[in-house]
C-alpha cells in the first residue's frame, strides 16, 4: 500500500498455504478492510497457530464504533479461538491524522472490552445454575466468569509522522 492505496490484489489467497512454512507462531492479516471476507482461509489454514487479527480499519475515515469492532471480534471468534487471537488495526496509522488514528484506537480498546463483556455473558447465561423446573436459581451460587484473562488484547503499533527518510533520489 502507499497511502492507504492498493498496489496489488488483495488477497491472501495465494500465500497460502506456502506462508504456513514460515517459522512463525503468529500472523498477523487484515480483515477488517477486507470486510472480513478472507476470515475462511484462517478457518482452513490457521490450525493451532495464533492469528493477530486485524479488525480496525486504518484506511478509511469512517469512524469505528466500539459496536462494530465488537462484532468483527465475535466474527473472527468463529474462525480463531480466542487463547489464539490477539486484536490489532489492519496496519500501521503512518500517514493518517492523528485525530483519526485516536479515535481508532479508543474504538479498539472500547471494542475489546465490548466482545469480552457480551462473551462473558453468554458464558454465564449458558452455565446459570438452574433448578429441575427449568428456572434459573438463585445467581450468587453461579460460578466466577471467565473473561476477564482472555487474551482479546488489543495491540497497536504506530510510527512518528515525520520526519521519514526520501525514498526519491
Amino acid at each position: 500500500n502507499r497511502f492507504g492505496r492498493s498496489r496489488f490484489p488483495r488477497s491472501y489467497e495465494p500465500y497460502f498455504p506456502g506462508v504456513l512454512k514460515a517459522r512463525a507462531q503468529q500472523f498477523v492479516l487484515e480483515f477488517a478492510g477486507r470486510e472480513l471476507s478472507e476470515l475462511e482461509l484462517w478457518r482452513k489454514y490457521g490450525d493451532g497457530r495464533e492469528l493477530g487479527g486485524g479488525v480496525l480499519d486504518v484506511k478509511g475515515f469512517n469512524q469505528d464504533t466500539p459496536e462494530d469492532v465488537a462484532r468483527r471480534i465475535h466474527r473472527v471468534l468463529e474462525v480463531c479461538p480466542a487463547e489464539k487471537l490477539t486484536l490489532n488495526p489492519d496496519c500501521g496509522f503512518g500517514w493518517s491524522p492523528r485525530y483519526m488514528c485516536n479515535q481508532k484506537v479508543r474504538a479498539l480498546a472500547a471494542g475489546a472490552a465490548l466482545a469480552r463483556t457480551q462473551l462473558a455473558g453468554r458464558w454465564a447465561q449458558a452455565t446459570r445454575p438452574r433448578s429441575v423446573d427449568g428456572e434459573v436459581a438463585d445467581l450468587s451460587a453461579a460460578r466466577r466468569v471467565p473473561g476477564a484473562g482472555l487474551p482479546l488484547r488489543p495491540r497497536c503499533y504506530t510510527r512518528p509522522k515525520w520526519p521519514y527518510p526520501s525514498t526519491a533520489s
